[in-house]
């Protein structure tokens, strides 16, 4: 009974971080490959004040956020070359050959949203679109990673047509990464030294 205790309080802590986290920055990314195939148009209606509702299509985005361009070019600064600026402006372009930052995001931190293959290589992309928009177009925002040592990119389309929908180009969406308040962890560490306690021998009268 009181491993399984254990079991439950360990497990309560841990349940509240996505399953398929992508946590970079205090922010627990979703995987773009989730999303794909919707317009900014129909994004808008269950997202457009930033804290998503509902479902769009069959996808479920409750309680999802959707990002503006600043957001993602805070994430694309923590995996580019991190402890550095390489995205001053919530718009600025990234490029450089053969670049292992970008090639790890999109190999082994994001699934890539498009995959085009040469031989025994491939052309990977990781694309999204962000809540940032003006007049008639939105920002479609990209990790683009080459096999043949071509320019890779880190970057935004802020030409993108919002009633374009797109099988490879998902939503950027990220929710606050989950951590144990200090209270709580205070109480589990309380509760562990008490079953220890509890499961020491007895000496004899007392």
């Amino acid at each position: 009974m009181r491993f399984r205790l254990i079991a439950v309080l360990a497990s309560s802590l841990l349940a509240a971080q996505s399953a398929n986290a992508v946590v970079i920055d205090g922010k627990d990314w979703r995987q773009l490959t989730d999303t794909t195939g919707f317009s900014w148009l129909q994004i808008n209606n269950k997202c457009g004040t930033g804290v998503c509702s509902g479902n769009i299509g069959s996808v479920s985005v409750d309680g999802w956020r959707w990002a503006d361009n600043a957001d993602v070019a805070g994430l694309f600064d923590a995996l580019i070359k991190p402890g550095s600026t390489q995205f001053p402006t919530a718009t600025s372009y990234y490029s450089a050959s053969a670049d292992a930052d970008i090639a790890n995001a999109v190999k082994t931190i994001f699934n890539a949203t498009s995959i085009f293959p040469f031989g025994a290589s491939a052309y990977l992309e990781v694309r999204g679109l962000t809540r940032s928009t003006s007049a008639s177009t939105t920002t479609m925002a990209y990790l683009k990673d080459s096999p043949f040592g071509i320019l890779d990119e880190a970057a935004f389309d802020t030409a993108y047509p919002k009633n374009l929908a797109d099988t490879k180009t998902g939503i950027w969406l990220y929710k606050p990464a989950a951590v144990p308040e200090p209270t709580t962890l205070a109480l589990f560490g309380i509760g562990l030294a008490g079953i220890a306690l509890m499961r020491r021998p007895r000496r004899a009268g007392i």
